[in-house]
């Protein structure tokens, strides 16, 4: 991602979630939200960043526990300042 692409990259990332939902891929759509977490409070967008980083968590607390589902539960949890 260049400089000033944020906004772009927060909009696909957010797009490509509600996407891989409805193809019901639980853990990619959670792997896109847990990426617009991480893009959206560097953009002041707060509110959007904890919304992305609640349904990641959701949807990985849903998946069985393998080591990538872990590293995006933990991901998630420290976007979000809690641990589960």
């Amino acid at each position: 991602m260049q400089r000033g692409q944020g906004r772009e990259a927060l909009a696909f990332y957010e797009r490509e979630a509600a996407r891989l939902e409805r193809a019901e891929r639980p853990m990619d759509a959670a792997h896109a939200h847990n990426a617009a977490a991480l893009i959206a409070p560097r953009l002041g967008e707060y509110q959007r960043g904890i919304l992305a980083g609640t349904r990641a968590l959701d949807l990985v607390g849903r998946a069985p526990s393998t080591r990538g589902n872990m590293a995006v539960l933990v991901s998630a949890s420290l976007m979000r300042g809690r641990r589960r």
